[in-house]
């Protein structure tokens, strides 16, 4: 359960000693909006700055699941998103077993709008993907809508490319309007570069 105080809002202080307690008391994970339903009676902003203050609380001393329930799938991808903002992408693979879906498995594409060294420090999603595949030996390729500086960052962390959809001088408005067959040509592109590779002798 979230400690509230008076005023309906996070009781930050008695919610930072409950996760001291449990971290020091041997509990390996802490899941908070996790299955009890509260998440019925706060907005994204509550929630949000409650994973901020779980994250620092917690301070790396063991695991955080989120839950990202919601009675919408809007509302579910907004929770996931803020998930991932506060680097939380292994909880969410791990929430649809990622690691066994690997099984069997040689190459992993994974995407994102923009990749960016922000992704590569805060660990979003094709950064976490990439991550879990590497530890499997499973090369990634990431398919983003561009590239910004500090991208590269990726290729330091594992083995792994980036393939952008835009090729050429393009407003925002078209490449929204085009993201379907932009990512497709992408990925053509890049399963055609892949099949040379297997050529070479």
């Amino acid at each position: 359960m979230t400690p509230l105080n008076v005023e309906g809002k996070l009781n930050e202080a008695v919610y930072r000693d409950l996760i001291d307690y449990l971290a020091d008391n041997g509990i390996h994970g802490v899941f908070p909006f996790g299955t009890t339903g509260e998440f019925y009676a706060y907005d994204q902003g509550f929630y949000d700055h409650l994973l901020e203050v779980t994250k620092d609380a917690v301070h790396g001393r063991m695991q955080i699941y989120a839950g990202a329930n919601h009675i919408t799938t809007k509302g579910a991808i907004a929770i996931a998103k803020a998930v991932e903002k506060v680097g939380g992408i292994d909880a969410v693979l791990d929430a649809v077993d990622f690691d066994s879906k690997l099984e069997g498995v040689s190459l992993v594409v994974t995407g994102e709008g923009r990749i960016d060294g922000q992704s590569v420090r805060f660990g979003k999603v094709p950064v976490g993907v990439a991550k879990r595949s590497a530890a499997k030996g499973i090369p990634t390729v990431a398919i983003v809508g561009g590239m910004g500086e500090g991208a590269e960052g990726l290729f330091d962390l594992c083995e792994s490319t980036i393939q952008t959809t835009v090729s050429g001088l393009m407003s925002l408005e078209k490449a929204m309007a085009d993201a379907p067959a932009l990512y497709e040509y992408a990925a053509e592109r890049l399963f055609r570069a892949i099949r040379i590779g297997m050529k070479l002798k």
